[in-house]
């Protein structure tokens, strides 16, 4: 009776808490907020964010317009190198 329980229903319930704990993490990139001067609406928030540094040689775009930190535009953002 114990070899039986320890040989089948062990592991079936081990196999269950793992499955069942795997979905208990997440890993969620959250990017900070990034803004763009639109020449009809002003100034907008870049949708999603960016994940761009505030430092680099080329800077980050979204579209065409290149985009900010702050809603002043006076912090740029850069491609990741």
């Amino acid at each position: 009776m114990k070899s039986t329980f320890f040989k089948t229903v062990l592991p079936a319930f081990a196999i269950l808490l793992a499955v069942g704990l795997s979905f208990a993490t997440t890993t969620e990139n959250i990017s900070a907020p990034a803004y763009y001067n639109n020449p009809v609406l002003g100034v907008q928030p870049v949708p999603g964010g960016s994940d761009c540094p505030e430092n680099g040689t080329i800077e980050c775009m979204y579209g065409e317009f290149p985009i900010y930190a702050d809603e002043g535009l006076s912090v740029k953002l850069f491609i990741r190198n």
